[in-house]
């Protein structure tokens, strides 16, 4: 089943809610229908950032799996929710939810489950600056404790991440590097939500290097590291989003203000399109905002950049570093 095809021909379509409703009623297995109804919330918001659509199909699907037993189908559909329930800015009814999950996985050793539920209580109070709440340490040593007891790579590599973002948080520049090497140790992880979550953070503390050290032989290394984590994040539309932002600033520390105001521009013109739910308007007006910075300072930095000089002048005599700052808020929403 083309769920893409069936969605937008709901949106598009003078016909397209008959057929929609059409091929629904066509599905007589429940486990069937409810794995549809799965998809289409999964698939309503990770590409069309629609959160109303979203709930509406992931309650209907989290009935059926609970009805059925199917307990690790039930837990990703409770995590799924709890997502949608942080970024419509309700807090506490995400960090319910993402507990609840990892109860419900840790009675029946589900590692996938485990790993995804402490991840979003982990991103959960970084998206709060609530880093350093003592929960996340101990999240941190269970995680370790359930990946020796079930031999799970994945929660290894889940307790190493925790571990990083705890350091990288720190005030203090050499628990921060300690943190950066954690990161980088990660790069080459076969798990694509670690590879992106590594990637958006290793952006942000390569962007801080390079304005702590004028260290521009980081842009290399930072721009292949957006080519590579690009296939992970196949139709995730919020994922492109944070790292295209992220990308926006190498190019601006790069010198190549064009390509900066190209990404930003398309990114409003995509966030534009996807209706006005919550979420993709917190993304616009956070576009919009970079164009402005973008457009107030243009024209000194065009004179910098054009007299050739160094990337330690260009921080000192203009407001790119302030700019280029704002990379780790676009991340973990600092100011919302």
């Amino acid at each position: 089943m083309d769920i893409h095809h069936l969605i937008q021909s709901r949106y598009h379509d003078i016909d397209g809610d008959d057929e929609f409703d059409t091929v629904l009623e066509e599905i007589k297995d429940s486990t069937e229908l409810a794995e549809v109804y799965y998809k289409l919330g999964f698939t309503y918001l990770r590409t069309y950032g629609d959160l109303e659509e979203s709930d509406h199909f992931y309650h209907k699907a989290l009935e059926i799996f609970k009805e059925e037993g199917l307990r690790e189908k039930y837990i990703l559909t409770l995590r799924d929710i709890s997502v949608n329930n942080e970024l419509r800015g309700e807090y506490d009814k995400a960090l319910s939810g993402f507990e609840n999950c990892l109860e419900m996985s840790k009675k029946i050793d589900y590692e996938y489950g485990i790993c995804t539920s402490i991840g979003g209580i982990v991103l959960l109070h970084v998206h709060l600056n609530n880093f350093h709440n003592a929960n996340v340490a101990k999240l941190c040593n269970e995680c370790r404790d359930l990946a020796e007891k079930l031999d799970s790579d994945l929660l290894r590599e889940s307790a190493v991440l925790v571990e990083a973002l705890q350091l990288i948080f720190e005030s203090r520049l050499k628990y921060q590097m300690k943190g950066q090497e954690l990161l980088e140790g990660l790069m080459d992880s076969t798990f694509p939500a670690i590879k992106v979550s590594v990637t958006e953070f290793l952006l942000i503390t390569y962007l801080e290097e390079m304005i702590r050290t004028n260290n521009v032989e980081l842009l290399k290394l930072s721009k292949q590291l957006i080519e590579d984590v690009k296939p992970s994040m196949k139709s995730n539309l919020v994922q492109k989003l944070r790292i295209t932002i992220l990308e926006s600033k190498l190019h601006m520390v790069d010198g190549d203000l064009e390509k900066t105001r190209e990404l930003l521009e398309g990114l409003l013109e995509e966030v534009s399109g996807q209706g006005m739910n919550k979420m993709f308007v917190r993304f616009s007006d956070e576009i919009k905002t970079e164009i402005e910075g973008l457009n107030e300072e243009y024209s000194k930095w065009k004179k910098l950049i054009a007299s050739n000089a160094s990337f330690k002048e260009i921080m000192d005599n203009s407001a790119m570093r302030q700019y280029i700052l704002k990379a780790k808020n676009a991340i973990i929403n600092k100011d919302a």
